[in-house]
């Protein structure tokens, strides 16, 4: 299993020019971010009042309040909240991690070839 960044990037244009983010309430909006943050750590979450209210730390009114409108944002999959942009943002972020593998990969492998091609050309004097 990889290690995930432990970050991701937010992009505030992104959010401040959707009409449907930016009308919402500041309550709202602080809901969708801590949804986000939650959603980088553990992927998914239980679409569960009881467990939101746990995981979230707010009041079962509060979620039940809020919930209705942010679920635009987010898909509902197997009883689960999941964020579609946020797990293709996982994705992109983990095929450049593994292409760094394999650039690393290639460039150990190819100065390791020099560095034996230079003894060779030291000890044997280019006699190979």
């Amino acid at each position: 299993m990889t290690k995930k960044p432990p970050a991701y990037q937010r992009y505030p244009n992104d959010w401040l020019g959707n009409y449907k983010y930016t009308r919402l309430s500041f309550a709202h909006r602080g809901l969708i971010v801590t949804l986000l943050d939650n959603l980088w750590e553990h992927r998914k979450l239980p679409y569960d009042l009881g467990a939101l209210e746990h995981i979230l730390r707010a009041t079962a009114d509060e979620i039940s309040l809020l919930l209705p409108d942010v679920l635009q944002f987010f898909l509902i999959e197997d009883d689960h909240i999941v964020s579609e942009e946020m797990e293709a943002y996982r994705s992109e972020m983990e095929a450049r991690r593994m292409q760094r593998g394999r650039n690393f990969t290639r460039n150990r492998q190819k100065s390791v070839e020099e560095k034996i091609q230079e003894l060779e050309d030291n000890v044997l004097g280019g006699e190979c």
